[in-house]
């Protein structure tokens, strides 16, 4: 696998100090640049790259400091607030099938990845999912795909690395009619 040759991502923070100074109705502005750690996911062998920025509350507050809730081991989803993330996929990876319970909003900076879903009706017992084929569309750079709580998994089956920045909104969770009854569709990793 080669090395990733995309640029160490940044979060530029635009922001108002306050108090307001004395004789004046606005605030002063204050503008500073952080590069994004971007840290290997456990498990993908340096194949799949994450950095996030985070705010622990929705609707956001701008009163004072920012509320950087993406703490090391904070997971996709914020409860309550939003994650905007970035996402780096080597070369001939892919991520498990996977939902979360969440609005995402997936953006491709560079490359081409493939959103792989389900096709048709499923069912998951035991962790295994029973779906025997899957509709595979290719994510052109520059679109925005949006995933409303549904199984999916990303692979990037080309040869150069792939990355999304992502707007993960918390969301409630889906409630289903099954045979059995009523089911909540909750986060699941398969």
């Amino acid at each position: 696998m080669s090395p990733s040759t995309l640029p160490v991502p940044q979060r530029i923070l635009s922001q108002n100090i306050l108090p307001v100074p004395a004789h004046h109705n606005e605030p002063v502005v204050e503008t500073t640049v952080q590069e994004i750690d971007v840290a290997d996911v456990a498990g993908f062998g340096g194949m799949l790259r994450r950095g996030a920025v985070a705010n622990s509350v929705f609707p956001a507050e701008n009163d004072g400091l920012l509320d950087d809730g993406a703490k090391p081991g904070s997971g996709i989803v914020y409860p309550g607030g939003t994650t905007v993330y970035y996402l780096d996929l080597a070369p001939g990876s892919k991520t498990p099938m996977h939902r979360t319970v969440s609005a995402d909003y997936m953006i491709v900076l560079a490359g081409s990845p493939t959103l792989v879903a389900p096709k048709g009706a499923f069912s998951v017992i035991g962790g295994k999912a029973t779906y025997t084929e899957t509709v595979d569309t290719v994510v052109p750079q520059g679109s925005t795909v949006v995933q409303r709580g549904q199984f999916h998994a990303w692979e990037n089956r080309t040869e150069d690395w792939v990355r999304f920045v992502a707007v993960v909104v918390d969301a409630q969770p889906q409630v289903v009619v099954t045979e059995s009854g009523k089911a909540t569709l909750g986060e699941a990793w398969l």
